[in-house]
């Protein structure tokens, strides 16, 4: 397991595979546009972004199964890994990148939320543990142990894989 806890000023967490994901779109950007360029990253399966419910600070357990605590919500997405490492990360980043072309997505700030893991494509199951309407404007829990969302990761099987048509920011309602 690996525990993370990321700030999140936005509302918005995701997961990215920093070695693929294309993250410009414009020095000026509507939200529209980025929302665009989410998709086209989501369908390439470089990307998977989600409203938190709201801002603050989450804990984040990166998983190979379920804790078995219930779920106030989840939800599943295919995700390809190319060079052994993914990037938990949140919207201030992804804007960034958006922004500026020259903008890597991996900070000095943000290089502590990679994790590794080995190539290849990836069932995501993002769930969220505390219930979105209750978390506040400080978000998540108190105690690193306790996570507030989890992300687990299985290898990819044909038989075993989740009907993956997601092409949006999940629990987003614009």
């Amino acid at each position: 397991m690996k525990k993370y806890r990321i700030t999140d000023d936005s509302g918005f967490l995701a997961i990215v595979n920093p070695a693929r994901y294309n993250g410009f779109v414009s020095s000026d950007w509507e939200f529209e546009d980025l929302v665009e360029r989410f998709k086209i990253e989501m369908k390439n399966n470089n990307l998977i972004i989600w409203s938190s419910g709201g801002e603050g600070s989450w804990n984040v357990h990166v998983l190979e199964s379920a804790s078995g605590r219930e779920a106030a919500r989840q939800f599943d997405k295919l995700i390809e890994v190319t060079e052994g490492q993914l990037l938990l990360t949140n919207y201030e980043d992804l804007t960034m990148a958006a922004q500026f072309e020259d903008e890597h997505l991996i900070t000095e700030s943000n290089k502590n939320q990679l994790f590794d893991i080995k190539n290849g494509l990836y069932n995501a199951t993002i769930r969220q543990l505390n219930h979105a309407e209750h978390t506040g404007s400080t978000g998540g829990t108190s105690s690193n142990e306790r996570s507030d969302f989890e992300i687990i990761l299985t290898p990819f099987v044909p038989e075993n894989s989740i009907k993956d048509h997601i092409e949006t920011i999940m629990w987003f309602a614009s």
